[in-house]
């Protein structure tokens, strides 16, 4: 865990450097979904306006989480932009009670995909970014959660096929173009 946030912080500074030395864009933002690992943040990179690079780190309400990945801007510079996105992170949580404590509490990590759009404000500066992501489950979380089900253990949610995601980020620096 401390080397996932030792890494998150790294990009977050090296986004922040590599926007200080350039006109490229940066964003930080605050939101809930696979992207913001749960319920928490992300920073995002823009090398060039149809890529980004992003890192997102928080809270799935199971334990800590993050992700990491790639987004394909359709229409960049525009103030409705679709996106396409592929990530590697947390997409999965189990979490168990047990009687007189030993409370499991596991998250999974693997790779989703998803597609959204970014809503940018009038001054192009800020966004809203709503997505909808599918994951691809590890065989780990497969096996955990059928032996769970197996052993008599019931969930009160099933995991889903789909997740929707949404956030507010702030740019950082120069304003989108």
């Amino acid at each position: 865990m401390k080397r996932t946030i030792l890494s998150l912080a790294c990009l977050l500074i090296l986004s922040l450097y590599a926007h200080a030395q350039s006109k490229q864009k940066s964003f930080f933002g605050i939101g809930t979904g696979l992207d913001y690992g749960g319920i928490g943040f992300r920073a995002e990179f823009q090398p060039v306006g149809a890529i980004g690079i992003f890192g997102g780190f928080g809270f799935n309400l199971v334990t800590p989480a993050f992700n990491a990945g790639i987004s394909i801007k359709a229409a960049p510079g525009k103030r409705f932009c679709p996106v396409f996105t592929g990530m590697y992170g947390y997409n999965a949580a189990i979490k168990i009670k047990r009687f007189g404590g030993g409370d499991i509490a596991t998250s999974y990590y693997g790779v989703s995909v998803g597609a959204g759009f970014e809503l940018y404000n009038k001054s192009m500066r800020n966004k809203l970014l709503v997505e909808i992501l599918g994951p691809f489950r590890s065989s780990k979380f497969k096996r955990d959660y059928d032996s769970y089900k197996r052993n008599g253990i019931s969930f009160d949610t099933k995991p889903k096929d789909v997740y929707f995601s949404i956030g507010y980020n702030f740019g950082i620096g120069a304003k989108a173009k």
